[in-house]
């Protein structure tokens, strides 16, 4: 995730945004972010293949333009980010509920809670980084 992301937009901007998420939710909390997202796409390829399934596109397909369709594949109605909508846009229902039960097992409620809640401030901040100004935080439980 670190890595592809930090091809997206740059290493720079990357470390940046990892330094933001260590000091808003810590280091523990930031890097259970990292760890999921990273089992998440990596869960979510296993099951595409294994089901013989084709992936769903953002319509872009590298550097900030694929970023920037992460971030609209992932909106609300309200124009808000929200991780849930992102995966519902991009993985089949069947990969999305085995995925998000792997997540679950693996990590337990609380770590896919923390997976959530730092995943729509990440893509919040990607999009402000993107000068996507419109995009909206999802409400933050207070931590």
């Amino acid at each position: 995730m670190v890595r592809a992301f930090g091809n997206m937009l740059g290493s720079n901007a990357m470390s940046s945004e990892l330094a933001s998420l260590n000091a808003r939710y810590g280091s523990r909390e930031t890097a259970q972010f990292v760890r999921t997202f990273d089992f998440a796409i990596s869960d979510a390829w296993r099951r595409f293949g294994s089901d013989n399934m084709a992936v769903s596109q953002t319509g872009e397909r590298s550097g900030r333009q694929l970023a920037s369709g992460l971030v609209r594949s992932g909106l609300d109605t309200r124009g808000a980010f929200q991780i849930d909508q992102l995966l519902d846009a991009t993985l089949s229902p069947t990969v999305r509920g085995q995925v998000e039960a792997d997540i679950r097992s693996r990590y337990g409620a609380d770590g896919q809670s923390t997976f959530r809640l730092v995943a729509d401030r990440f893509f919040f901040d990607l999009a402000q980084r993107l000068g996507q100004n419109d995009v909206s935080l999802a409400s933050q439980p207070q931590r």
